[in-house]
């Protein structure tokens, strides 16, 4: 049995994406007859972290990203242990605005230096994108035989139920006549403040839902009472509910009738895990996504998805159109399951690692 660090800033019991990747990355490790350990910054931080490491003595460190700057003590503590380093690289919307500007200011020329040391000097790395994988590839020259993608999926405990989906549109109050835009994402992740400024007048007939996943760092907090109070505002029949488990999000999920992504044009290279855990229950989606980006990719080579476009009128013109009937929901999300099914993509990302001989 090997003991294999995970670092992440976001913990299986985090309501949100990366919090639910590393639940599924932990239990594919421990199926290979494994022993995962996830570590956070409550830990340590800086060399602290790095000590610890050393002393756990693991065979396999994993290190997540965003946030880029502890990895550089992650990638120390791997170093310290003569033990292999992974680098998870996950979309970073700090790193795609400071690329796209030709000048920097001393402190993103030293982020950027810190972004390229941890790159190159990674044993191998993960991406949810080609996109991704492609910017790595021509912006460091990393062999392509250490990197490879390690996509998102569709999450097994999301299920469409048309009880739940009746309970839950009892409980919101839908009549027949009425029709539910549901978001479920992390505050600051997109862009929900150009969603809520550009909405035309709001139907009587249109309830929207927002889970919100949040944390209780005062810029979270500042912004999470800022939208709260647009959405009141903006929209007369609003549900706001926070920080649900993934294991409780099939019955809210069932209950919607359009699943949204208002994704932001500074992250053209990301595929929110979102989109995924829409179809999990057959929920069609709309996104408002750059054009030529993963996301607007994706859904068109997914038509049966849902729809991505680049502006947020035709976004609200989507929205406005006629409702979709949850009639072949199960079956839609049953056939989607089988190809997208998060655990399996896991497995075949550990299996990787053995193929590379990083788990010896």
């Amino acid at each position: 049995m090997k003991k294999i660090i995970i670092y992440t800033p976001y913990t299986p019991s985090h309501p949100g994406a990366a919090g639910v990747r590393v639940h599924y990355l932990a239990n594919a490790l421990s199926e290979k007859g494994h022993n995962p350990l996830i570590l956070s910054p409550a830990d340590g931080k800086g060399l602290s972290l790095a000590l610890r490491i050393r002393h756990e003595n693991p065979s396999l460190v994993i290190g997540t990203a965003p946030p880029l700057p502890p990895l550089w003590w992650i990638w120390l503590g791997s170093r310290l242990s003569i033990a292999p380093f992974v680098l998870d690289a996950k979309e970073d919307g700090r790193a795609m605005d400071i690329l796209s500007r030709s000048s920097h200011s001393v402190k993103e020329f030293l982020f950027l230096s810190l972004r390229k040391w941890i790159y190159t000097h990674a044993d191998a790395l993960w991406f949810l994108t080609e996109s991704d994988r492609q910017e790595a590839r021509s912006q460091y020259g990393i062999d392509s035989s250490r990197l490879t993608l390690v996509t998102n999926g569709t999450d097994p405990r999301l299920v469409f139920d048309a009880v739940q989906r009746k309970k839950m549109r009892q409980e919101w109050k839908v009549s027949s006549q009425d029709y539910v835009i549901l978001y479920a994402g992390s505050i600051g992740d997109e862009d929900l403040e150009g969603l809520l400024d550009s909405l035309p007048s709001i139907s009587r007939r249109e309830i929207w839902v927002f889970v919100l996943a949040s944390d209780q760092s005062p810029a979270n907090q500042v912004l999470k009472k800022k939208l709260q109070e647009k959405m009141r505002k903006k929209i007369p029949r609003s549900i706001i509910r926070e920080n649900i488990p993934i294991g409780e999000m099939g019955p809210i999920l069932s209950g919607g009738d359009i699943g949204i992504v208002p994704w932001r044009n500074s992250l053209p290279t990301s595929l929110p895990v979102k989109v995924f855990d829409y179809a999990g229950t057959g929920l069609p989606v709309v996104a408002k996504a750059p054009a030529g980006g993963e996301l607007d990719c994706f859904l068109k080579a997914h038509p049966t998805w849902g729809k991505s476009v680049d502006s947020w009128d035709a976004f609200h013109q989507l929205l406005s159109s006629k409702k979709p009937s949850p009639s072949g929901r199960k079956l839609r999300a049953q056939a989607i399951h089988a190809d997208w099914d998060r655990p399996s993509i896991m497995r075949k990302a550990v299996e990787w690692l053995d193929e590379k001989r990083l788990l010896l």
